[in-house]
Order: C-alpha cells, then sequence, then structure tokens
C-alpha cells in the first residue's frame, strides 16, 4: 500500500508503510476528469503538478492535516494501475472493507428489523426505497445488489490508464455511466 505523506512545509510524497503499522489516514473521494488526474508515474516523474488534478490533491493533504493527519490515499496516484497484482490487491482490499462495514450491523438492535439494513445506505452511499415489511434479508438482498452494481463497474477497470476507464465503461454498460463522474 502507498500513501502521501504531507510534511510541516505543506509538500508531500509517496511512501511506502510496514503493513503491519500502517498509521491513520485521509481517503479523497473525488470524480476522475480525462487527462487531469495525477498517475502514480507523473508523481514519480515530477509532471504531476502541472495537472489539474493536482489540487485535489493538495487539498486531500491540506485537509487530512486539519484534521491531524499527516497520510492520505488518493487512488489515482497510489495505485499502479500496470502492475496486474497490485491492481487485484486493492479490488481484494475493496471487498475486505465492504464485508467490514457490513459486520457493523451484526450486534445493532433496531425497532424494526430492516432499519439494521437501512442504517447502512449512508456507509455504502447508497439511495434506495424503504420497503418497510419486506424483512431483514430481502433488505439486505436488495443492499448487496446495489453494491454490486458499482463492484461491475469497479471490475471492469483493467490495468488502464484511469483517464480511460470512464469512456470505456459508458460504452461496455451503454452509457449508464454518463456524466456520472462530473
Amino acid at each position: 500500500m502507498r500513501l502521501l505523506e504531507r510534511d510541516n512545509t505543506g509538500e508531500f510524497h509517496l511512501t511506502i508503510p510496514d503493513d503491519a503499522a500502517i498509521p491513520p489516514y485521509a481517503i479523497l473521494s473525488h470524480t476522475w476528469r480525462e487527462d487531469e488526474e495525477v498517475l502514480l508515474k507523473d508523481l514519480a516523474d515530477g509532471t504531476g503538478k502541472n495537472k489539474a488534478g493536482y489540487a485535489k490533491i493538495r487539498f486531500c493533504g491540506d485537509q487530512a492535516w486539519r484534521d491531524g493527519l499527516k497520510y492520505f490515499w488518493v487512488d489515482t496516484c497510489c495505485i499502479n494501475k500496470s502492475d496486474a497484482a497490485e491492481l487485484q490487491h486493492a479490488h481484494n482490499s475493496m471487498f475486505q472493507c465492504i464485508e467490514e462495514r457490513m459486520s457493523w450491523v451484526k450486534t445493532r438492535t433496531t425497532t424494526r428489523k430492516e432499519d439494521k439494513v437501512y442504517s447502512l445506505f449512508g456507509i455504502f452511499e447508497v439511495c434506495m426505497p424503504i420497503l418497510y415489511g419486506e424483512g431483514e434479508d430481502k433488505a439486505f438482498k436488495r443492499l448487496r445488489e446495489e453494491i454490486s452494481k458499482d463492484d461491475r463497474y469497479l471490475a471492469n477497470l483493467h490495468s488502464t490508464d484511469p483517464r480511460l476507464d470512464k469512456k470505456r465503461i459508458e460504452e461496455a454498460k451503454g452509457g449508464l455511466l454518463v456524466n456520472a463522474y462530473r
């Protein structure tokens, strides 16, 4: 895993922490812009500062610092998408994260059974109808289906330039993602 580390001067650089001691870090949630994103190779060769996407990275680092965090993670420049093993590891980690989030409600007590599931909507950034009376199992099934819609798109991200992925996915899915990243 790579992280970006911000120093006292406001500059940042890539670092690879020990897997046994990964420090707390912020994650940038953002939309990709064609030809503007800073890739791992851009940071390595010093051309990243010339791209419009660099402002997002700077913002994330500054916000993390204000929140008391020295480290932060940005997908476009912390994952080497040209390395199939690294890309696979990142994908697997996403599934582990989903399972961990799901486990948070195992011991939760709610008045209505479905609310145990509905309480996860924000965590997964899912918007779906609340159907009281459907039962917990059906609600979980619907939630997993909503989450899997995103997983299918992520699974289609091959080892390519991330700036090309949006267009390729739109073409493969019949335009379902048109304007989704803007």
